[in-house]
């Protein structure tokens, strides 16, 4: 996973398992890691547990299968 340094990287699902493993993976590494989650407790815990451990995250809470929150999703992680 070279080269990730300062990428912006979304991951969904990133609450729990293996969406949640791979977000922290990608921050170890260097990557600005958007958190994108439908349930806010997991999610907002994912991304605090990253910047705990000297990463850089948020959390954006999103359901993927409405086009009008990715939209939303995309936005904030824009911003």
């Amino acid at each position: 996973m070279r080269g990730l340094k300062d990428k912006v990287l979304i991951v969904t699902g990133a609450g729990r398992g293996i969406g949640r493993a791979t977000a922290e993976r990608l921050a170890s590494e260097g990557a600005k890691v958007v958190v994108a989650e439908f349930d806010t407790e997991t999610g907002s815990a994912a991304a605090a547990a990253i910047k705990d451990s000297g990463g850089q995250a948020m959390f954006v809470e999103v359901n993927v299968a409405d086009g009008e929150s990715v939209k939303a999703m995309i936005q904030k992680t824009r911003e």
